[in-house]
């Protein structure tokens, strides 16, 4: 087990290449009793990529917590609000969408690890991954929060997770906020392979890497367009007594998916043309 050099004392990541060309990943938010996406966390995770993609012996790569009992409860909101202006949110985004696709695009098969919470961008994190493995545990729960804030998923996860799991599922993820646990995700797509604990997680996605044999697998998108039955049903149930000018948040989640279904790539990308606005917009509520 070697460790994987940035040339920088790194407060938030573990990170070690092991003896089969594995590099480990394990998040470790200082200062915090819970892991959250802080810049601080995002721009020691830029410099672990540069050490990534300038590696030629590498064979997969893995993310876990650092923390026992849960993996990652999005970005740190705080920090959020010292962004006073669209611009600003829309330059950070900027900054972590293009972090999160040079992840995606590592030439080497990844995975990812949850056990306990991953939520908001805890789990736009995860489905950055190409495998997503999570434990039984009753406590292992994925989500997207966001519109109970106002606002949306804002680091990509719209069209990752639209991807995985289709129009109707996305929607109801997004719009009541509500997460789903480790059978559910499983069901639905949105994670790939259960295992019974933490301590399984490690041995599982290691399996799982070695048997790729260095090569990337591929992934379909799983509908080429936007159920146009499951966009009006959404709409229905969930903007019939709402008001886009007091709760923007359901209309724009609704409408994006709507626009973008045939492309989750773009769905993606698309969250930068109305995330940045949610988050600093003065609508009530928010």
């Amino acid at each position: 087990m070697r460790s994987l050099n940035t040339g920088k004392n790194l407060l938030h990541w573990l990170a070690s290449v092991d003896e089969d060309g594995i590099a480990w990943l394990h998040l470790q938010t200082d200062g915090k009793s819970v892991n959250v996406l802080t810049h601080a966390v995002m721009a020691e995770l830029e410099s672990l990529v540069v050490q990534l993609e300038a590696s030629e012996d590498l064979t997969g790569v893995a993310m876990l917590s650092g923390k026992p009992g849960g993996f990652v409860y999005g970005a740190d909101i705080h920090e959020f609000e010292t962004l006073k202006t669209a611009d600003n949110v829309a330059n950070h985004m900027l900054f972590v969408h293009g972090l999160f696709n040079r992840i995606e695009a590592l030439p080497v098969p990844s995975c990812v690890g949850v056990d306990g919470i991953a939520v908001g961008g805890g789990l736009e994190i995860a489905l950055v991954f190409d495998r997503l493995f999570v434990t039984s545990s009753p406590k292992t729960k994925l989500g997207f929060p966001e519109v109970n804030l106002g606002i949306m998923p804002g680091y990509g996860g719209t069209g990752r997770a639209y991807g995985r799991i289709g129009t109707k599922a996305v929607l109801d993820m997004m719009l009541t906020g509500r997460p789903v646990g480790s059978k559910d995700a499983i069901a639905s797509g949105l994670a790939d392979e259960m295992v019974d604990s933490a301590d399984d997680l490690a041995v599982a996605m290691r399996a799982w890497m070695l048997s790729c044999n260095g090569a990337k697998p591929a992934r379909s998108q799983r509908e080429t367009t936007a159920d146009a039955n499951a966009i009006s049903a959404a709409r229905e149930r969930y903007l019939k007594r709402a008001r886009a000018d007091h709760t923007p948040a359901p209309f724009a989640i609704i409408d994006h998916v709507a626009t973008f279904g045939d492309d989750a790539a773009a769905m993606s990308a698309g969250e930068m043309g109305i995330f940045p606005e949610l988050m600093v917009g003065d609508a009530d509520g928010e």
